[in-house]
């Protein structure tokens, strides 16, 4: 009985193999990337300006209505009144969606 020899593995596939995992990678830090840029501009940290519903809601990324339910529900710091206009410190709101993104 003759010993065979191991196949030994063709050096061009694997190298194809290993960029096109590289390849694949690349396209998932990119769309991480992505993501991450536009959260950076959904919600601007730095900034303690008051904000009303509608700009509490898209930053929260929910409606307008489920604002004023978590409102009521005390899911929300509680709002400043001006006049009857419920505001937020944006810093605050930023500050939940961080906390709410971590959970």
């Amino acid at each position: 009985m003759k010993a065979t020899k191991p196949k030994r593995a063709d050096p061009l596939v694997a190298a194809e193999q290993a960029l096109a995992a590289i390849d694949r990678a690349r396209e998932d830090l990119r769309t991480a990337l992505e993501l991450l840029r536009r959260d950076r501009q959904r919600v601007d940290v730095e900034s303690d300006e008051l904000i009303g519903p509608k700009a509490a809601a898209e930053a929260l990324g929910c409606d307008v209505r489920t604002l004023r339910r978590w409102k009521h529900e005390g899911k929300l710091p509680p709002p400043l009144l001006l006049g009857r206009s419920p505001k937020w410190r944006r810093a605050e709101i930023a500050a939940l969606v961080r906390r709410e993104g971590a959970a």
